[in-house]
Formats: structure tokens, sequence, C-alpha cells
């Protein structure tokens, strides 16, 4: 079995994981017209008419303003001003939940309003500031590089949550990895299990045990002309675990190295493979 193939089920299971977690630290926009608790709302407001005097500035008492409030029944207070027939309001009160669509509609149906929209506060991309981040171009999306996951929009959604356990069948890990590391060293890796029971190709003298770690998969010159290395082919270590475990979770917005999928998620790393890649029972174990 090709790492490539368990490499693309499992990437599929990983991004169905980083989509149903809990909403992660990037600030959104509220989705919704109302703020579920409800709250202060800021409308932009296109009145008809020609207007040619610019600039942003307080309005204290502007009759337009006040008689639309009073037509309407909707209790706008003073914000600012665009330009002379667009304005930025407040509504007067604090805006009850199922209340803000309500009063749109009423401010829309005036003969005097060419429009009428929430002000909505928007949010910078959640990009993470490690080094080599630039540099993963199959996270982002750039017109140059296009790439099938547009990880930096995901990110203003979901960053990952800390209940969500990643389970990465592969070659192992280095828990050493500063991108990675232990869980109860501030890292991502859990304690995994290591599933590889041929000895010459676990490269670790042991058949099952509790350590995941990836002792190197390489083969040498010598050992590709015997068993059980016959038809493999001369290669140094892939570190091939570590490698797909950063692309799902590494590290993230902490100034160095990659960034990961999923910030806040969880490695449970499973060796399935070894020297030369490993067995179908092995990694149906796993």
């Amino acid at each position: 079995m090709k790492t490539s193939s368990l490499t693309t089920g499992l990437l599929a299971a990983v991004f169905a994981c980083v989509a149903a977690a809990a909403p992660g630290s990037a600030p959104v926009a509220n989705p919704s017209l109302d703020y579920p608790g409800g709250g202060q709302v800021r409308v932009i407001v296109k009145l008809r008419g020609a207007g040619a005097t610019r600039g942003s500035r307080l309005v204290v008492d502007d009759p337009d303003v006040a008689s639309l409030a009073s037509r309407t029944g909707v209790p706008l207070r003073q914000s600012r001003r665009i330009e002379s027939r667009l304005r930025v309001l407040e509504l007067g009160v604090l805006a009850a939940p199922g209340s803000i669509e309500p009063a749109l509609e009423a401010l829309r149906a005036d003969p005097t309003v060419q429009y009428a929209e929430l002000d909505r506060r928007r949010y910078a991309h959640a990009i993470p500031n490690d080094t080599l981040f630039p540099g993963q171009w199959y996270l982002q999306n750039a017109p140059a590089a296009p790439s099938a996951v547009d990880a930096v929009s995901a990110w203003d959604i979901s960053t990952g949550g800390t209940g969500v356990v990643i389970a990465v069948l592969d070659t192992g890990v280095r828990y050493e990895h500063p991108d990675l590391a232990l869980a109860g060293a501030g890292g991502r890796l859990l304690p995994g299990f290591d599933f590889v029971s041929e000895r010459k190709l676990a490269n670790d003298n042991d058949g099952w045990d509790l350590d995941a770690s990836d002792p190197g998969d390489w083969v040498t010159d010598n050992e590709v002309s015997s068993l059980p290395f016959d038809g493999c082919q001369a290669s140094g270590s892939t570190w091939h675990g570590t490698r797909v475990s950063g692309i799902i979770a590494a590290r993230s917005n902490n100034a160095r190295g990659v960034a990961g999928l999923a910030w806040q998620g969880w490695i449970l790393p499973v060796r399935v493979l070894g020297k030369c890649g490993g067995y179908d029972s092995d990694i149906v174990a796993g």
C-alpha cells in the first residue's frame, strides 16, 4: 500500500474534522442580522437626492434624520456623515433580539431612503505569523498558485477545537519536533501506538509497542538486495508522518516554523508504516 493513498484518505478525514470543529480564536462577524443578547447597532443610510458635500463629521442636529426617525418610528441617534446624503447612524436604544430586521425594513420603506444596511464590523483574515507560512502554498489560494485548500478563508470560520483528536496513520512522528511536541509540554502530540509488526521494517528492533516515534525509514543500497526489502529503492528517511502531522496540526501563530490546518487540535500518532512501507494487516490493526 502506497503512502500517497493512505495520505489521501487521511486528509479527507482531516478536512471533515476541521470543518466540524468549534469556532477558533479568529473573530468573525455575526452572520445573523440580530445579536442574540441585544446590543448597539450602527446603520448606514443613504438618503435620496444629490449631495456634493463630503467628509466624515459628527452631525449634532440633522433635520433629515430626525424627520426619518419620526416617520418610521425607528429611534435613531446621530452619528456621523460620510457625505451630504450618506449617514452612519445608531439605533437610539439597545436593540433587542429580533428587532433589527424590522427596523431596517421600516427604513428601507421610507420614500426618502435609497438604501439602509447594517454597518457590519469586519475582521482581518486569521493569517498566522509563522515564519515559513508564506511558503506553504498548499494552504493558500493565491491567484498565482491556487490550491485545493483555501485555509486562509477557512480560518476565519474556525481554527479547530481542543476537543478534536485526529489519528494520523503513517510512519510515526518525531516527538521532539518544535512545531509538534507532546501535549504535556504545550504541544500537539498525544501518546500513540506502533503497529509495525515486522522488526526489520519497524527499524526499532521490536514489534507492536506504545512508542509511536519515527526512528527513520531509510533503505540502504545493501538492504535492497535482501528480504524484506527486495523491490525497494535505496533512499533516505522521509519523516512522512511528521510532515503530515505538521500539515494537519502544527503549532500555529507562534512566529516559527509552519502553520497547521487545525491550530488547536490534537494529533494521535499511529505508526503503521516503516522502512519501505507497511503491511495491510498492520494498517488495518492501526
